[in-house]
This record gives C-alpha cells, structure tokens and sequence, in this order.
C-alpha cells in the first residue's frame, strides 16, 4: 500500500511526518510523491501558521478529488487535536 504525507506548518511536524512514514512503514506501506496513487493521503496540520482551519479544508477537498475511490484521508497534527470534532462534521 501507498502512503502520501502533506507536511502544513512548522519544523516539528516535518520530523512528526518522518516518524510517521517510519512507523506506516512497518504495516508495509510505502511513501508516494503522487496522492493520486495513494491508498492513504495524511495532512499533518500546524495550527501556529496563519489561517490553518482555510487550508486545511482547502487541502481536504483537493485531496478529495484526486483521490483513488477506496483511498483515505485523515488529517493529523496540532490544528486536528484543536478541530477534531469540526473536521470530523465539515469533511466526514
């Protein structure tokens, strides 16, 4: 399976997005530079940078279109520990 990671933000969530490749990477995924060949399109959020909450449903609803039909997009990082229930009711 095939993995794609969009880093949004700050240097920390670089580093996050490695150790999550690292650990997908146990389960036998492996990283893609194309989200439209992705089983699984993460968006790692920063809610520090400006406008956090626009971008990322920005994001959301481009990954939305492009994605394979069965593929998946969850959305990880500060801005979804702060929005988790609002991403959840804009974007199920």
């Amino acid at each position: 399976m095939k993995v794609y990671i969009e880093t949004m933000g700050c240097a920390m969530n670089s580093r996050d997005s490695e150790h999550l490749l690292s650990e997908l990477s146990k389960l036998d995924y492996k990283e893609t530079s194309d989200p439209k060949t992705a089983d699984l399109i993460l968006i790692n959020t920063c809610s520090v940078r400006e406008k956090p909450e626009r971008k990322l449903f920005s994001e959301i609803g481009q990954f939305a279109k492009i994605k394979k039909p069965n593929a998946k997009i969850g959305v990880c990082g500060c801005t979804a520990s702060h929005m988790g229930a609002d991403i959840l009711k804009k974007a199920p």
